[in-house]
C-alpha cells in the first residue's frame, strides 16, 4: 500500500505532485488519506495551490473532491472553510495569506471534504507543515497542484509521490520520457 511505503521512508513531509492535469494526484492524496486513517495515523493536510473543489475551473469537469476524516489537521484559506463538509475546529489564523484569505489551521471535527488553499511561498508552505506536526499531524501530506512542483522541494517535502498517466502526453513513449525526466529532476543530487 502507498502509505506503508510513506510510513517506512520515515518522511514528516510527504509532496504528491502530478505531471499534467487528471494525472490522479486527488485520486493518490484520497488513497494516502483512507489508508492512514485505517492505520489511526493523523495527518495534516495543505496545497501549494487550490484543490478538493467539485469543479475544475479550467474545464469545467467534475473533479475527485478530497475527504478529511476526523482529527486531521488541515491549513487552508479562510475565505474557502464555509465550503467545507467536515466540521471544522478553528486552531490557528496564521501569518501567511493567499488570495483568499489567510491561511488557518483547522482540525477536522466531523469527517467530510474540504478545499485546500496553501500559502504559495515555500518558506510560508514550509512553516504551515511545522505548524501542523506541532498540533498533532504524524505527517504534512501536501498537495501540489499543476505544474507546482515546489511542494517537492527537499526544504519542504522529504518525500515525493509523483502521479502521471495517460493525460500527460499523446503516447505511451512520451509519458514513459517524461516521467524519466521528472524523476530525474526530483532525484538529482544538488
Amino acid at each position: 500500500m502507498l502509505f506503508q511505503l510513506v510510513a517506512q521512508s520515515g518522511a514528516h513531509t510527504v509532496a504528491v505532485v502530478g505531471l499534467a492535469k487528471n494525472a490522479g494526484k486527488t485520486v493518490a492524496l484520497n488513497s494516502l488519506v483512507a489508508q492512514a486513517a485505517h492505520a489511526q495515523v493523523t495527518l495534516g493536510l495543505t496545497s501549494l495551490g487550490y484543490d478538493g473543489e467539485p469543479v475544475d475551473r479550467l474545464t469545467r469537469q467534475a473533479k475527485p473532491r478530497i475527504f478529511a476524516p476526523a482529527g486531521t489537521i488541515i491549513a487552508t484559506a479562510a475565505g474557502i472553510l464555509e465550503r467545507a463538509s467536515a466540521s471544522l475546529e478553528l486552531l490557528r489564523i496564521t501569518a501567511h495569506s493567499t488570495v483568499l484569505g489567510p491561511v488557518v489551521l483547522a482540525r477536522v471535527r466531523e469527517p467530510g471534504t474540504v478545499e485546500l488553499a496553501g500559502p504559495a511561498a515555500l518558506a510560508d508552505l514550509q512553516q504551515v507543515a511545522e505548524a501542523m506536526l506541532a498540533y498533532g499531524a504524524a505527517q504534512v501530506i501536501i498537495d501540489g497542484a499543476l505544474n507546482r512542483v515546489g511542494a517537492a522541494a527537499p526544504r519542504v517535502s522529504q518525500a515525493t509521490i509523483l502521479a502521471t498517466g495517460a493525460s500527460v502526453a499523446a503516447s505511451s513513449v512520451q509519458v514513459i520520457a517524461r516521467t524519466l525526466h521528472a524523476v530525474g529532476l526530483l532525484t538529482a543530487k544538488p
